[in-house]
């Protein structure tokens, strides 16, 4: 944190510079005033914050004598990180240089870094160490009363995209789940029956994350590495669904959705989500001609269509960069991978074709990653991934 002789209110002297001060540095309208007997007894702990919205004095105005938040997320958009020790707050800023003009503000030993979230407000999340705060209310300003509340680095509250954050410890745990379900959506989604059902593609990332297990695509089987010795190990497909299973049921989903049929869905899903290869790039064309062309005769197989499906199978097994590969590149590259494995060349008696061979199945190289994801989440309010049925 930074030592500021000419922008930092005089600590000393804190009734009306520092009330000011928080004034200009909330935008002037974000501070309210707070229930004289909040701050009367001069300890608020760590895990008693965020406060509660009653404790705002709503008919009041605010003096220098009397105690002053600030009301995070809603119209204010204000997001809090919530240090438990000074110390902490340091590491998180050091990491994070560009918030070196943020706000800090001190309320007893707990540090507060101040942001405004570009992407959206996460929900509130708490660890023993640190607090995500987008609703509530946090004290900044003591007044008359005993409480200690200073600014611990001078500026405004920084507008920042929160996925650009350096994130780790309790803090980066709190902020996976919410990133995940940006991305792929909540965990469970509308149904019907009035039910709610399984999000697959969510659950296959979050039980890759949470357990380490991904999909080789060399040997197409399921690894992991083991916790005590580090080695890795080849998994069957039995065990990984009942890790699938226990993961569900201790994470709180509904009973009715722990059925062989969804665990096979997630399955398929990190087959295709939560894939690894070690493969060559030769390898990856390899690789999918010996799965999706075949020799046929009288056949004719065209350059384009080659290079659809190819494209389509790197996609599918999860085979980055080389399903972002040129146009160009790839087709010249599967141009020279069918004279290898299949001794046939370009022919252009009828375009850009290749003769005898054919694609094995029309549906075999497609990938099918839409994601039917209701935007409706009836658990935006968890902050991790504990779930509860609320129908």
């Amino acid at each position: 944190m930074t030592d500021s002789e000419d922008t930092e209110p005089d600590q000393a002297q804190p009734n009306v510079e520092q009330l000011q001060y928080l004034d200009r540095a909330f935008g002037g309208t974000a501070l309210v005033p707070l229930k004289k007997d909040v701050l009367c007894g001069g300890q608020i702990v760590f895990g008693s914050l965020p406060l509660s919205h009653k404790l705002v004095a709503e008919k009041q105005i605010l003096t220098p004598s009397s105690p002053a938040g600030v009301v995070c997320g809603g119209g204010s958009k204000f997001l809090a990180l919530a240090f438990v020790s000074e110390e902490m707050a340091k590491e998180f800023l050091k990491n994070n240089p560009a918030l070196s003009g943020t706000l800090v503000t001190r309320l007893q030993k707990t540090a507060i870094v101040w942001l405004k979230a570009l992407d959206g407000l996460p929900p509130d999340g708490n660890a023993e160490d640190v607090k995500i705060v987008s609703s509530g209310v946090l004290p900044v300003y003591a007044g008359a009363s005993l409480m200690e509340c200073s600014v611990l680095q001078p500026g405004r509250p920084l507008e920042v995209a929160l996925d650009t954050l350096v994130l780790t410890g309790s803090l980066q745990e709190l902020f996976a789940d919410w990133f995940l379900r940006k991305q792929f959506g909540p965990p469970l989604v509308r149904g019907s029956a009035r039910r709610n059902k399984l999000n697959e593609v969510y659950w296959a990332i979050h039980i890759s994350k949470a357990t380490g297990l991904e999909f080789d695509l060399t040997t197409e089987a399921f690894v992991a590495r083991d916790p005590q010795s580090q080695a890795e190990q080849v998994l069957e497909n039995a065990l990984v669904s009942k890790t699938i299973a226990a993961v569900l049921q201790q994470s709180g989903v509904p009973a009715y959705e722990i059925k062989p049929i969804r665990i096979r869905a997630i399955l398929d899903s990190m087959k295709m989500l939560c894939g690894r290869s070690r493969l060559s790039e030769s390898d990856t064309y390899l690789k999918f001609l010996e799965t999706c062309v075949e020799r046929r005769a009288g056949a004719v197989l065209t350059k384009s269509e080659v290079a659809i499906a190819c494209r389509n199978f790197f996609k599918c097994h999860g085979l980055r960069p080389f399903s972002e590969i040129a146009e160009q590149k790839l087709r010249h590259a599967l141009q020279q991978a069918i004279a290898k494995h299949f001794g046939v060349g370009e022919s252009h008696d009828q375009g850009r074709v290749f003769h005898g061979l054919a694609l094995r199945c029309a549906d075999s190289h497609i990938a099918s990653t839409a994601n039917p994801v209701s935007k409706e989440d009836p658990l935006a309010g968890e902050s991790k991934a504990t779930v509860k049925d609320p129908s």
